[in-house]
């Protein structure tokens, strides 16, 4: 028998009856949640399936209960179904990109086998296994001793399982050529979130097996600029055991590992080393690198170790070092016997050596100082004068010609659409020298070296303009839109001072459709803002710096300009 609550004894339920006061109300409900519905029953002997309480199921099936092996049952199939979706559920409780600072990733070596498949190699996970395990340690001791580069570091390998929030297998970086595998390693980076991939694969096409170490960078690419250290790049030449895997596979490991250990222990520095540039301190990266430089003995440089004197040139070309980032970067070419990448550095190191030359004596725009748009760090380096900055622009081209024969195709590579950006800068910094000649021979009444100066500017500004448009065509908006902004920041930037020369010779009939082009070129730049959301560092310098900076600028000499001519309205 169910008894009911018990009532609100101050509610008698009679019509007319005096009712509670407010008070009252609430100190019944207070002690209505306390009390709980009592059941009262007697059952008799023999009674069967009997059921006392409140909100009951049961279940009878010929007269038997059977409720508790229903509750069994979907109790045992919850279990089931939880663990067979686990292995769907579990990786959303965890990352599925590495978040840090910067980020490495250690990939399998895979066995390439000559009909061009790759497949999983005992052999090679031990060399992928030793080559993570340098690199690990290494920070861990740097941590250890407090160094702060450490703590933005995180490197992940598949030996981890779920450690450091590894949710997925990395696995080995698959392709037949070089090119395919730069394509998989670019595309795997970029799906964990990895700064640097590195990777690898053994050959069976050698007896015994030999081993190539590779990796991908993939973070200065974010800002946009021309960089010769973005991509793939070997790690060394090639290393084989001389002697097969199958044979004994401990010294097969003992003699790869005592070749690749010093080549582990550079990549540890150059990550090092880039992360220092990430954080802003390039003179900290620098430093580091030529320490390491003393250190990697192990290393001949005739076993492919350009690249690491790549890495040293570029750290001293953030650090505005132009004397080592120059004889850094002829070392790597002298090394590697001709190379593309550090050939390319030189043309940059000597290219912003001579931009730099103005802001030794002129000064910044208040605004574009305000902006961190324009830094003076190192300017004290620069071209001291105009004839050296004008041989050194000189200079600059022609070793960018240089790295822009021997660079792979476009299709293996992206380095020569990076070197055609920068023979851009490097044409229009060399027609800008001609324009400031043009200029100092009219003001001397130079008439006649006015106008051929005035006509070679003209030359270098075409030179400068076919650069950049194949550079717009090696990055296209929908896959490289940081890259096409900066070229459109090029582009903007060259007309612009088509528009100032053809004023000052043409007048400003001339001037206006240079302007106008230079304005829409800025304006494309701008129309990229929503497909990089979230890069600061293009938000910042490439968007507000330049596009949105020189756009307004353009914008107020054509407004002037035709209302100079009109004597009002509109462009």
């Amino acid at each position: 028998m169910k008894q009911a609550a018990n009532p609100d004894p101050q509610d008698t339920g009679a019509a007319g009856a005096s009712h509670p006061s407010w008070l009252q109300r609430q100190l019944a409900r207070l002690r209505g949640l306390f009390q709980r519905d009592v059941i009262v029953a007697q059952v008799g002997e023999g009674a069967e399936n009997v059921a006392v309480g409140k909100n009951i199921f049961q279940l009878n099936v010929g007269g038997h209960n059977i409720t508790p092996y229903l509750l069994a049952l979907i109790g045992v199939t919850l279990v089931v179904v939880g663990f067979l979706s686990w292995p769907l559920v579990e990786p959303l409780l965890y990352p599925a990109r590495m978040e840090s600072g910067f980020n490495i990733a250690v990939a399998d070596v895979g066995l390439l086998r000559r009909d061009g498949s790759m497949a999983q190699s005992d052999f090679g996970n031990a060399i992928s296994q030793s080559m993570f395990a340098t690199i690990d340690t290494a920070y861990a001791e740097a941590l250890a001793t407090d160094a702060p580069i450490a703590q933005q570091v995180l490197v992940w390998h598949d030996s981890l399982g779920r450690a450091r929030g590894k949710n997925r297998p990395i696995g080995y970086v698959a392709g037949k050529t070089e090119a395919e595998r730069a394509a998989n390693a670019a595309a795997l980076a970029q799906d964990f979130g990895a700064d640097m991939l590195i990777y690898g694969h053994l050959t069976d096409a050698t007896d015994p097996e030999s081993v190539v170490m590779e990796f991908y960078y993939d973070r200065q690419a974010k800002a946009g600029e021309a960089d010769p250290v973005w991509g793939n790049h070997a790690l060394g030449e090639p290393i084989s055991a001389g002697i097969a895997y199958a044979a004994n596979p401990g010294s097969a490991r003992q003699l790869v590992d005592r070749q690749l250990q010093p080549r582990a222990a550079a990549l540890f520095w150059m990550t090092q080393g880039l992360a220092y540039q990430l954080i802003d301190l390039p003179e900290e990266a620098l430093r580091v690198l030529e320490q390491a430089e003393q250190r990697l003995t192990g290393w001949p440089d005739n076993q492919g170790k350009e690249v690491f004197y790549l890495f040293l040139s570029q750290a001293a070309l953030q650090a505005r070092d132009f004397a080592k980032a120059i004889a850094y970067a002829e070392r790597a070419d002298a090394v590697g016997q001709g190379y593309p990448p550090a050939q390319m550095l030189k043309g940059m190191a000597l290219y912003d050596r001579a931009q730099l030359y103005p802001y030794r004596e002129r000064p910044i725009p208040p605004e574009q100082l305000a902006a961190a748009c324009i830094t003076l760090t190192g300017v004290e380096r620069a071209d001291a004068d105009l004839t050296v900055a004008i041989a050194h622009t000189e200079e600059a081209i022609a070793v960018l010609e240089q790295a822009l024969a021997a660079a792979p195709p476009s299709d293996v590579s992206t380095l020569r659409p990076r070197i055609e950006q920068m023979l851009g800068h490097a044409y229009r910094l060399r027609g800008q020298w001609r324009f400031s000649e043009h200029d100092e021979a009219a003001a001397m009444g130079e008439a006649a070296i006015a106008a051929e100066m005035y006509a070679q500017a003209a030359i270098e500004f075409d030179q400068a303009e076919t650069h950049y448009n194949v550079a717009l065509a090696g990055f296209p908006a929908a896959t490289q839109p940081v890259y096409h902004a900066w070229t459109l920041v090029g582009l903007g930037a060259l007309d612009q001072l088509r528009g100032f020369l053809a004023e000052r010779e043409e007048g400003q009939a001339a001037a206006l459709p240079w302007y106008r082009t230079s304005l829409a070129s800025y304006q494309a730049c701008i129309d990229l803002r929503d497909d990089v959301q979230g890069n600061l560092v293009f938000l910042n310098r490439v968007l507000n710096c330049s596009c949105v900076y020189y756009r307004d600028v353009v914008q107020g000499i054509i407004s002037d300009t035709v209302q100079a001519r009109s004597g009002g309205g509109t462009p």
